[in-house]
């Protein structure tokens, strides 16, 4: 057993100052374990950013892709001829008139027009249309006529051409055999071009008869009157 008059100043100043240090050096370990797990969080923060970064710069790439094969294909579609309808127009009941633009950059070709019987979609030259054309523009006029319900192809003698940004006016005609249908224009790139429907006598009538108004017609004006 140590005796409290065994024990000198000098030790008791030795082990204090072990017991000293040895606090410090808990404390400057505490101190390094703070720090390296603040490093840590800041590495990971870090390292969340700079994915987070990485897969924006990836989606961006895709992005651009994206719209360069868009862009690619818009510029193509450009190149193309490509006949755009502006109007339809009913003006008697076997006579209609459409009027169409060439919107590409290319020359397009209208080689004639085939009927598609029968056709009840809604088209182009319904109630309400509000014509894109002025009533007194003065457009070449292409004229096509249907005499034989039998054949339902007619072709032009001479193809019309158009050149870019050209507007021209298709005349059809019926004759009385025809019933109702659908307008395909022969563009002559395996594309036909509806233009609009077509009715010029109803096999079996849908409306009751009597005195007919734009309300009973499905193309936007009246119906010839049948006189008792």
């Amino acid at each position: 057993m140590i005796d409290e008059n065994d024990i000198r100043p000098a030790d008791l100043a030795t082990w204090s100052a072990t017991l000293i240090g040895w606090c410090g050096t808990a404390i400057a370990f505490a101190i390094t374990t703070c720090i390296a797990i603040y490093g840590c969080g800041q590495a990971e923060h870090a390292n969340q950013i700079a994915v987070a970064a990485l897969n924006q710069n990836d989606q961006l790439h895709r992005d651009n892709q994206e719209f360069a094969v868009r862009l690619k294909d818009y510029e193509v579609s450009l190149a193309e001829p490509r006949l755009v309808l502006l109007r339809y127009r009913r003006l008697a009941a076997n006579r209609y008139v459409a009027t169409l633009q060439n919107d590409g950059q290319r020359q397009a070709v209208i080689f004639g027009a085939h009927l598609h019987p029968g056709y009840e979609e809604p088209k182009v030259g319904s109630i309400g249309e509000h014509p894109l054309v002025p009533e007194s523009l003065k457009v070449p006029t292409i004229k096509i006529s249907f005499s034989d319900p039998g054949e339902l192809n007619v072709e032009l003698p001479i193809p019309a051409v158009i050149d870019s940004g050209d507007i021209v006016s298709l005349d059809i005609t019926f004759s009385d055999d025809f019933t109702e249908g659908e307008v395909l224009i022969d563009q002559g790139i395996g594309q036909p071009l509806p233009v609009g429907r077509y009715r010029v006598r109803a096999m079996n009538p849908r409306f009751p008869t009597g005195p007919s108004n734009s309300i009973n017609d499905l193309f936007g004006a009246p119906l010839p009157t049948s006189e008792n």
